[in-house]
Formats: C-alpha cells, structure tokens, sequence
C-alpha cells in the first residue's frame, strides 16, 4: 500500500513544478559540524501538490462578445438617429411656439375688431327698431297704442331687463376671481359696451315711453334723423367689416401653417416612438448578451478559483521559507499533501479531472521522462520475453530504457545534421572548380594530391568528397583581385578647368553659348524664309508659263520637243540673279513634261480639238490665297491670329448688312 501510494504521489504531481527549496538556513550552515551529526535527519526537500490550470474555453464568450458588440453599434445608430429626429422636433416646436406667439399677438386686435362690430350691430339694430316704431306710430295704429304702450318702449324695457342680468352676472363672475387675466380683460370689455347701450335704451325710452303717440311732426324730425345716423352705422359696420374679413385671412393662413407645423411635429414624434421602440428591444437584447457574458465570466472564475488558491499557497510556503519558518512551511506541506492525497483518492471524478488536466498540459508523456514510471518497467519486461511469449527463467532481468532524446538535443543534433550536408555542398563545388594560374605557381607541390585525389573520385563513381575539415573549407573564399577606378582624362580636365574659371568667367561663357545659339537660329530661320521665296518664285513662273502656253494641241504635239537646256548654262548667262530661278524652273519644267506627253498619248487621232479652261483664273497649286497673303503683310502670321482676324471680318461684314437693312 505503501508503494503503490508513493507511485501515485509520483504520477500526480509534477516534476518540472516541484519547488525543491534547501532546508538549511543561514543559521543552520553556521552550526558546526558535529551537531549536523547528532540533530536527527530530516528531509531536506518540500513536497506540496500542484493543481492543473483549467483549459477555459473562451470561444463561447467570444462569440457574446461579437453579438454585444453589434448590438452596441446597432444602439449607436439609434441614437444617432433618435438625435436628429429629436433636433427636428425641437425645430418644429420653436415654430410652432412662434406661430402661436404671433397669433396670440394679433388676438387682441381681432377681439376688438370683433367686439366693436358685434357692438354696431346692436347699434343697428336698435335703430332700426326705434325706425319700425315710429313707421308703426304713423301707421294709425290708434286702438293698439292706446291700449298698450309703444312696441319700441316694451322692446326697450325688455333687453334693459335683458342688459341688467348679463351685466350682473359678469360682474359676479369677476368678482370671484376664477377668470384668466385674458378672459377677465374681455369680460370689462363687454361690460363697458353693454352699459352703453344700457344708456341708449334708456334714453329712447324716456323719449317715447311716456308719450304714447308722438307729435307727427316730431315722429317725422326723429325718423329721418334716426335713418341718417342708421346710414352712418350701417358704412361704419362696412369699412369693420371688411377689416374683420382681413384679418379673419390672415387668422386661417396662420391657423393653417401652425395645423401643418402640428402635423409634421406629430409625425416625427410617432418617427421617434418607433424608433425608440426598436431600441428598447437592441437594448433588452443588450442586457440579455450582457448577463450571458457575466454568467459566463463568473462560471471561468470559479473553475479558475482552486488553481488560484494554489499558486497563492505556493507564494506562502515560499514566503515561509525566505522568511526561515521552514517547519511552518513543512507542517503547511504536509497538511496539503495529505488533504489533496485523500481527495484524490477517495473521489473518483475529481482523480479523473486532475489526472486529465495534467495530461493536456504536459508536453512529452511521463513515461518518457521518468525511467522508472510504470510504461518503462513494462517495456522493459516485455523486451525479456521470447518469441513464444515466454520469458527466460534464468535470463538476468532486462536494462530499463532510456528515455528518448527529446526537445534540444533533437534540434542541436539536426542542424549538426544539416550543416555538415551544405559543408560537403560548398567543398565539392570548390574542388569542381579551376584554379587560378598564380595559385598554381606559387603551390605546385598541391596539385599532385589534388590530382589523386580527382583521379580516386572518378574511380568512386565521381562523387564529390567531403573535405576533412568542413568547417575551416567552407570559411576559405576566393581571393578576388581589385581593380582601381580611374576617371577619363575629358572629365578631369573639363572639371580642373571648370574649377579654374571664375563666376564671371562662367557668366561670360554661357553667354556666348547663347549667343552661338541666337545666331543658329537666326540662320535657320533665314534659310526656310529663303527657300519659302524660291519656292514662290518658281510657283509663280510655272503659273506664267502655263498660262502662255498655246491652245492648240495638235500644233504643239507635231512640232519638236524643245531641248532641256542646262541649269548651269542658264546660271551663267542670267548671273548670280538669275541662279536661284533657274533652279526652281528646272523642276517644273520636267514635271511638266511628261504630263503633255501623256495628255498627247491618249488623244486620239482626229479628234475635235478642244480648249482647254483659262488658268489664268486658278491658283497655282502651293500658292497661297489672296487673303493669307494680306493677313501676313498685315503682321499676322500664325493660323491663330489669321482664323480671329477671319471671325473678326466676317462679323463686321455681317453688322455692316445689318445696318444696310
């Protein structure tokens, strides 16, 4: 039991983590050495078990992540956009807020308006009550009026019985104070109006009420005078009237506008409450993704929780130790390995965890770095074993493998590998190529062994050999010899006498270069305008000579062909003048040539003869016409110049017409 519980010990925890810490202390190493000898032995060593660090896979939290963040940028555009919508519905509002003020502003003005036309109306209408009574005096309604007062004195009575109840009633609902200062302004308002025409009535009804009939002539008196201020009133309520129904437009437009301000406001807020509606769900889907990636991270956490208590263990017991409390730092140990130990062994989900853990973790198998692991002893027994299955009785028992070769030592032996390969490249290539005469002369005494050796590798198979020392054979390159540049004797001089000259020097050289190169030009320039004259000259004399030419054809077709005198003679005889013409005439005279001798080869026989056109009407082919020969006398010269100074005329001709017309 024993055995199998050290084996487990040295299975579980792991040897590359183990945190071998000396014992003895600074005051341990000063004892002598006789009391070493006599202190009982204790083990030198601290043992603690080490938990595997859990693989977290954060895949999942990835992927939250990745939604959460789209989701982010989906609830930035939302607000993005619920800020514009909410700038317009501030917009919308100031507007409306404007209307409202301004409507509010113009009520006053539309109150009194109001008020004062309802106010002629009654005005009005009393007059014509009072003209129907006394129409109705007049009309020799005497039973009726001596039966009953005047129809006009009961209708007065009645409406200042009618006048006394709406006043009282507006003047208790002032005094109770419940009215906006707005409403209470119009209410004084209409009372004052009503009081005057409480003043009216009464005043016609002291007129008439005690007179049952009215003198004739006094009916009269009053009725005209009560049509003429009814004429007045009645004009009076026109001009209002038509003010009313002015400011009446007015009030609708506004009314209007602030209605379609209203209406844009309205749909922009119902823009906005879906909008808002919509993220409420990304921000409900935001605090789902949120939660799921704190679950998430917690779960992580509390798998992480035990391997963090571990490490902090281990930072104690190394604490305890720095600090020479190493029996508290072994008693810590030795808690710890018993309480992991029984863990481990008594729960068999948890051993399995564990042993997983460690297994993901490590790099190379156990087996191959501990000898005497379990695997190791049992290759080593089954290499004992026969063919049959059936190990030696007497056979010694077999030697424990060793652990394979693994990590460095695998890569330092693989590019010792690689690098004596391209050592015996580089050597072989050296040795396949010729060597330079003076290395010759000076080591004769090597070309013999290299000669043998050449010959032994043809004997080989003529495969290249690796020199004995790789290494100092491949650090050998060949000894190339330098060559000095030298520069041109043109450049040196031209640079020593460059440095020579002074600024001024240089000044005056560049310009006579541009001098040489002015009066280059200038010969050019004067040679094409010279060929241009001889060119001229010798289109205008084939123009003349065409044109004198004679009519008949025949004729000139029978007589001989003059001879081609030469250009020479013609130069002699005419002068140095005339030399310049004679050369334009001699090409023209041998194009002309054999045109007349074609135009007589297909004239037939007998044919009628014909006249050919007057030339003397055409240009001669490369002359220029009338009008480019008068914009260059003019002075202009480019084909530019000449197409404005064209448009120019044609425009003036054109203008002139006009005029004309």
């Amino acid at each position: 039991m024993a055995d199998t519980l050290v084996d487990s010990q040295l299975d579980l925890l792991d040897a590359a983590a183990d945190a071998k810490l000396d014992a003895p202390t600074s005051a341990e190493d000063a004892q002598p050495q006789e009391n070493v000898a006599s202190a009982p032995s204790k083990p030198k060593n601290l043992y603690f078990v080490r938990v595997p660090r859990p693989q977290i896979d954060e895949a999942p939290v990835k992927e939250l992540q990745t939604k959460l963040a789209a989701t982010l940028t989906k609830l930035k555009e939302y607000n993005s956009k619920l800020a514009g919508k909410r700038e317009v519905v501030a917009g919308l509002r100031q507007q409306v807020a404007v209307a409202r003020s301004l409507k509010e502003e113009a009520a006053p003005e539309w109150q009194d308006k109001i008020s004062k036309l309802q106010e002629l109306k009654d005005i009005k209408k009393s007059y014509l009550d009072e003209i129907q009574a006394i129409k109705g005096a007049q009309s020799g309604l005497d039973a009726r009026t001596e039966q009953q007062p005047p129809s006009y004195a009961r209708a007065a009575r009645r409406a200042q019985e009618e006048l006394d109840a709406k006043l009282a009633a507006m003047e208790a609902e002032i005094s109770h104070g419940q009215l906006e200062l707005r409403e209470e302004k119009q209410m004084v308002r209409d009372i004052s109006r009503l009081r005057a025409q409480r003043d009216r009535i009464r005043e016609a009804e002291g007129r008439y009420g005690s007179v049952r009939t009215p003198p004739r002539g006094a009916a009269v008196e009053d009725l005209s005078q009560l049509e003429g201020e009814l004429s007045k009133v009645k004009a009076t309520i026109k001009e209002l009237d038509a003010e009313v129904t002015s400011l009446k437009g007015e009030r609708s437009q506004a009314v209007g506008i602030l209605q379609e301000i209203q209406g844009k406001l309205r749909e922009v807020n119902d823009g906005i409450s879906e909008l808002e509606a919509e993220r409420a769900e990304h921000e409900a889907k935001k605090k789902a993704l949120q939660e799921q990636i704190r679950t998430a991270q917690d779960e992580s956490s509390e798998a992480m929780q035990e391997w963090r208590e571990n490490r902090k263990f281990s930072l104690t017991v190394r604490d305890l130790v720095e600090a020479g409390k190493l029996d508290e730092a072994r008693a810590l140990c030795d808690e710890q390995v018993a309480s992991y130990m029984g863990r481990i062994l008594g729960d068999k989900a948890y051993r399995k965890e564990y042993t997983q853990g460690w297994a993901e973790q490590r790099k190379y198998v156990v087996s191959e770095l501990l000898p005497g692991s379990g695997v190791a002893q049992d290759a080593g027994r089954g290499a004992a074993r026969d063919k049959g299955g059936r190990g030696d009785k007497g056979a010694p028992p077999a030697p424990r493998a060793e652990p394979k070769v693994q990590g460095a030592a695998k890569a330092a032996a693989l590019i010792e590998q690689l690098m004596a390969r391209a050592q015996a490249t580089v050597a072989a290539q050296r040795s396949s190529q010729p060597q330079p005469a003076h290395e010759e002369s000076e080591e004769p005494e090597a070309d013999a062994p290299e000669a043998n050796g050449g010959a032994a590798e043809d004997a080989n198979g003529g495969a290249p050999r690796a020199p004995a020392a790789p290494r100092e054979a491949a650090a050998e390159l060949p000894a190339l010899p330098e060559l000095a540049f030298e520069v041109p004797a043109l450049v040196v001089s031209k640079d020593e006498a460059d440095a020579a000259l002074t600024e001024e020097q240089k000044k005056e050289l560049i310009r006579e270069e541009n001098k040489r190169k002015a009066a280059e030009a200038a010969e050019r320039k004067k040679r094409r305008e010279e060929a241009a004259v001889r060119k001229k000259q010798a289109a205008e004399e084939a123009a003349k000579r065409k044109g004198d030419e004679p009519a008949a054809v025949p004729v000139a077709a029978l007589a001989p062909a003059p001879a081609p005198v030469a250009p020479a003679a013609v130069a002699e005889d005419a002068g140095p003048v005339a030399a310049p013409q004679a050369e334009a005439e001699a090409p023209v005279a041998r194009q002309q040539q054999p045109r007349q001798q074609k135009v007589q080869q297909r004239k037939p026989k007998g044919a009628p003869v014909i006249k050919p056109e007057p030339v003397g009407m055409k240009r001669p082919r490369g002359e220029e016409p009338a009008w480019r020969k008068a914009l260059k006398a003019v002075g202009l010269e480019s084909s530019t110049n000449q197409a404005v100074a064209m448009c120019v005329a044609l425009m003036l001709l054109i203008f002139i017409v006009l005029v004309a017309r």
